[in-house]
């Protein structure tokens, strides 16, 4: 749920919040104006996008969109995704090049055309301690 923006700054209070992308709508876009909605548009164009390719653990959003601006600067996303996903992913002679451009803030825009500012992070997920994963001390060594 997303708590209630500051009275003080019109700012959400700092934190991670788990919510909807329906929620969302309906707190930052529905009727709040086109470029609002256009924002948000082009986040759903470009997380779709993104999950043709490979699936997408999270993705934590933030910038002014999230506040009371009038006119907010586009929706700024990190996504979080399996590394050994992202891993065989980049091999892609077509997914290769768009990855890259979502690791780095400002690509998108360029190669998309959708105003999001986005990052790409490797994650790995060890969902059972019991199985064997020699990928695993290493990625914890790295971190």
């Amino acid at each position: 749920m997303i708590p209630e923006l500051s009275s003080e700054h019109g700012l959400l209070p700092a934190g991670r919040y788990r919510t909807t992308r329906e929620e969302i709508h309906a707190r930052f876009v529905t009727g709040r104006g086109a470029r609002r909605a256009k924002l948000w548009g082009d986040w759903e164009l470009a997380t779709t996008l993104l999950g043709q390719h490979i699936p997408i653990n999270a993705a934590w959003l933030h910038g002014t969109f999230f506040s009371d601006v009038p006119d907010p600067q586009r929706v700024q996303c990190l996504y979080w995704a399996e590394d050994l996903e992202l891993g065989k992913a980049r091999l892609n002679p077509v997914s290769g090049p768009l990855l890259r451009g979502f690791s780095k803030p400002g690509q998108v825009h360029k190669i998309v055309g959708v105003e999001v500012d986005t990052q790409l992070v490797p994650w790995h997920c060890q969902p059972d301690p019991q199985d064997p994963d020699d990928y695993y001390p290493a990625y914890l060594q790295r971190r």
